[in-house]
């Protein structure tokens, strides 16, 4: 009851989804609107609670942060969420769209190995390119962690879509910015 606003709330209820569908919903949200009260107290010294926040969807999959309260007309950061084995990571930004995804390095795989799939996902989720368009990503420049990629749509602009690579402990965090 403090995490979801009433929106969400009623959402939650109606979901049927199994019980990992229902934790991965749950701390999805919770990863963004963390990430959205850290940026807003960050820059602009307002403290919101979890339940002030309120997630919609777009078309494309896409988190979009609104004020539950809907007379405020001062907009929130994008944002973006991913999960990997229980493990959840939320990012907010002023920017136009975020995506975010994790990847897990394993013994037998270097860092570019698990980098390079983790940043084109990212880019697809910022992007909001369904599966089936994935394909037609690529990446410019050397990988390295930590560091920026870019990675470029066939026969889209020449620019392409910044990805910014970090790593924590084995997890590979691919962060696409937008605009």
């Amino acid at each position: 009851c403090v995490t979801l606003s009433d929106t969400e709330m009623a959402e939650y209820r109606r979901f049927q989804g199994t019980a990992k569908e229902r934790f991965v919903y749950f701390f999805g949200k919770l990863a963004c609107k963390d990430a959205v009260r850290i940026y807003c107290r960050d820059h602009h010294d307002e403290r919101l609670f979890p339940a002030d926040i309120d997630l919609e969807q777009d078309a494309a999959g896409r988190q979009r942060a609104k004020h539950r309260d809907r007379t405020r007309q001062d907009a929130l950061p994008a944002v973006a969420w991913a999960q990997l084995e229980g493990r959840f990571a939320g990012v907010a930004a002023d920017v136009s769209a975020l995506g975010l995804a994790l990847g897990k390095v394993s013994a037998e795989e270097s860092d570019a190995d698990v980098a390079r799939p983790t940043a084109l996902e990212a880019a697809a989720r910022m992007l909001g390119l369904p599966a089936n368009e994935r394909d037609s990503l690529g990446i410019s420049g050397e990988i390295a962690l930590p560091g920026e990629v870019r990675v470029t749509l066939a026969g889209g602009p020449d620019s392409g879509v910044c990805v910014r690579l970090a790593r924590d402990e084995q997890y590979v965090i691919a962060t696409a910015l937008g605009g």
